[in-house]
């Protein structure tokens, strides 16, 4: 028994030699950092876009805007809608001209007819052209004197996506019209106004890359002096007709 063992023993001692350590054997051996790296994570499921990354349909980025503004503004600092946002703003400014109730009567129109839908839309398109490129420019002097990175075409992009909010105010102005009361579109424009200049602010907060209070700086001032030099032209406007 003791010679059988010894003979098991000196086979065991030469199949182990003849295998070598595992640390010379290249089966056993770990793969090279190179191989290892070009084949991380081969087993695992890609990882999923970020929500900001994902590319945004026309209609899911209008309602974004709405609902989810600061990340749909941060989508937009690297995508580029502008236009977008001109389409858009030229619907919010056709709402508006549309369903703002006025007082004008015949004859302070020198007894010709209001304004028809094509001269509307006419005014509407010219303002989404002229007036939004305008109003953007101003507030992205306003934004880069106070330190914003961003550029013009970002603040054009918060300019015309902010007037969604037209489109959201219209239905209270219509009604307005219907009930012939001045409460309904007064509130709704209000509304309207502070939610459009909260947008905006928000906007350029996201896309210049700015804090809460230089964005909103940026936009208030132009806007309060803006406000300020209107009421200072209808002054002397109302002035002179006085003398008159």
């Amino acid at each position: 028994m003791q010679g059988g063992n010894s003979v098991t023993e000196q086979l065991d001692r030469e199949e182990r030699t003849r295998e070598g350590p595992a640390e010379e054997r290249p089966d056993l051996q770990q793969q090279p950092p190179a191989y290892a790296a070009s084949h991380a994570g081969a087993d695992r499921p890609p990882e999923a876009e970020p929500q900001d990354e994902r590319r945004r349909g026309a209609l899911d980025l209008i309602v974004d805007v709405v609902v989810a503004p600061a990340q749909a503004f941060r989508y937009l600092a690297r995508r580029r809608h502008a236009g977008l946002a001109f389409l858009v703003a030229f619907a919010g400014i056709l709402a508006d001209m549309a369903t703002t109730r006025t007082s004008l009567s015949l004859e302070e129109f020198g007894g010709a007819a209001p304004p028809g839908p094509v001269a509307t839309i006419l005014s509407a398109l010219f303002a989404a052209a002229v007036g939004v490129p305008l109003v953007a420019g101003i507030l992205h002097l306003f934004a880069r004197l106070l330190g914003g990175k961003g550029g013009f075409v970002l603040m054009l992009q918060a300019v015309g996506f902010s007037l969604v909010i037209s489109l959201l105010a219209a239905p209270f102005q219509a009604l307005d019209r219907v009930l012939e009361t001045d409460v309904i579109g007064a509130a709704a424009g209000v509304a309207g106004g502070v939610w459009q200049l909260v947008l905006v602010v928000m906007a350029v907060r996201e896309m210049y890359r700015m804090s809460t209070t230089r964005a909103a700086v940026a936009v208030l001032l132009p806007t309060l002096l803006g406000l300020g030099f209107l009421f200072f032209l209808v002054g002397v406007l109302m002035a002179g007709l006085a003398i008159l």
